[in-house]
């Protein structure tokens, strides 16, 4: 009898991203909230029981190009995967994305924004098991 596979030992992967939609105006009123454009790369962290897997938009791994990134993660539950972009911070704190093409010699210049939480402990945001 094949044996029933549990939601944290499954393994989960990429998951499709929202991008913003260009618009001719702003909109308007208290509902709305604003955030500073980054100036990176998109970078989809996604830990598994073993392995976190860092992610480009357009699925690319990048953990040899951001390792300690992928480390600085490790503590992350299984089965959560994150949304964020790795952005180069030049001397006066702002992003730089000359920084991120000499990512060797800059590391430590080199931070990651978290700003969204896809999927946790293997619910994704309606609850749902993935």
């Amino acid at each position: 009898m094949p044996k029933k596979v549990s939601a944290v030992s499954r393994k989960i992967g990429f998951v499709e991203t929202m991008d913003c939609l260009p618009v001719s105006k702003l909109p308007e009123g208290a509902e709305w909230t604003y955030e500073i454009k980054l100036d990176g790369y998109r970078l989809e962290v996604v830990r598994n029981t073993k392995e976190v897997t860092l992610y480009s938009r357009r699925q690319n791994v990048l953990n040899d190009r951001f390792g300690y990134i992928a480390t600085a993660l490790e503590y992350l539950r299984s089965g959560t995967v994150i949304d964020g972009e790795v952005v180069g911070l030049g001397p006066d704190g702002h992003a730089d994305f000359y920084l991120l093409q000499k990512f060797r010699s800059a590391q430590s210049n080199i931070v990651y924004y978290a700003f969204d939480i896809l999927v946790h402990e293997h619910r994704d945001r309606n609850h749902r098991v993935i």
